[in-house]
């Protein structure tokens, strides 16, 4: 985004996570992710808002999505799918969250809630009691 002129700045279109990257006034971005010190290079501002993972806020979002309208949802695969899914969103800043939520809720509210409610009811029968997520 830093090499787009002004003038065509107004024209550009932006995903849901790119709007959430160019906002600058959420609170608590911070507060959940410690970006690496040991690293001699200076990250960017994406990069400090939206982690060092390849794969990006709508990425995830598809993926999610997929794997909750699975026709084999209970199979381990997808369960354990899901679960990286999750694990990695926890392991970026809160602001991926945010851009992963407004990914899965670009098409509005409903969208949203569904795939929320959907997590909630994630099986996790594959896993050890002791490894499972409480989702409620």
């Amino acid at each position: 985004l830093r090499d787009v002129p002004e003038d065509d700045f107004d024209n550009f279109i932006m995903s849901p996570a790119g709007r959430v990257a160019s906002k600058s006034n959420l609170p608590g971005l911070h507060a959940h992710y410690d970006p690496p010190t040991s690293s001699p290079r200076t990250s960017s501002r994406v990069e400090d808002l939206l982690g060092d993972s390849l794969l990006g806020p709508q990425d995830i979002a598809v993926l999610l999505q997929a794997g909750l309208t699975s026709a084999m949802k209970g199979s381990t695969v997808v369960q354990l799918n899901q679960r990286m899914l999750l694990d990695l969103i926890a392991s970026q800043p809160k602001s991926f969250a945010i851009a992963v939520l407004a990914e899965l809720g670009n098409d509005g509210p409903r969208p949203l809630a569904s795939a929320l409610m959907a997590l909630c009811e994630v099986d996790q029968g594959s896993f050890k009691e002791a490894h499972r997520i409480e989702m409620h």
